[in-house]
């Protein structure tokens, strides 16, 4: 669906010569990751609306997705593999975030953001096949992901000690930047052939 929607629109774009024939197998790619990122939003959130759960999964997308954007980390082999490994990821980290006792709230947040920070520190960013990066760029994404995972624990932090009936919420985004710093760790990279 995601290639003949992405077919669809390139051929349409060469008709009204919008691109040129030897821009399209970048295009092709571009649409590819477009149509599929929006697909798989608009289907975490109908889901989200169906549990409930809607500004808690929009707070899990933002953050987890403002480290990935810059870190990188584990790729599934398929849209629909990604699809259901990102559903149970929201859904455990959810789980988790209402199970943590609210007392104990602020110190779980800290201990699970020091462990994110230090695998962003350890292992980003972590290149794929279809986007390897050069020595120059592997510096440019490190300090883009530190500073975004320091900018982000920062706001969780502040926010839940200004806002304290905000503590699920932080708990969320916590969970979110841990989620995603384990991607990044040698576990789930694929072993070179």
């Amino acid at each position: 669906m995601i290639d003949y929607l992405s077919n669809m629109l390139i051929n349409k774009f060469k008709i009204q010569s919008i691109i040129q024939e030897e821009d399209e197998e970048v295009y092709f790619y571009g649409l590819q990751l477009l149509i599929a990122t929006i697909i798989k939003i608009v289907g975490l959130i109908v889901i989200a609306s169906i549990l409930g759960f809607v500004v808690e999964t929009i707070v899990f997308m933002v953050f987890y997705s403002s480290l990935r954007v810059q870190a990188g980390g584990f790729h599934a082999s398929t849209f629909f593999k990604c699809l259901i490994i990102t559903m149970i990821i929201i859904s455990i980290s959810l789980v988790i975030a209402y199970l943590i006792p609210h007392n104990y709230a602020s110190n779980m947040q800290l201990i699970i953001l020091v462990i994110a920070i230090l695998l962003v520190y350890l292992y980003a960013p972590v290149d794929t096949e279809n986007k390897p990066l050069s020595k120059k760029e592997v510096l440019i994404y490190r300090r883009r992901s530190m500073i975004t995972v320091l900018i982000g624990s920062t706001i969780i932090l502040t926010t839940i000690y200004l806002y304290n009936e905000l503590m699920i919420l932080g708990n969320v985004a916590a969970l979110a930047f841990f989620s995603e710093s384990v991607t990044l760790t040698p576990l789930f990279q694929k072993k070179p052939k």
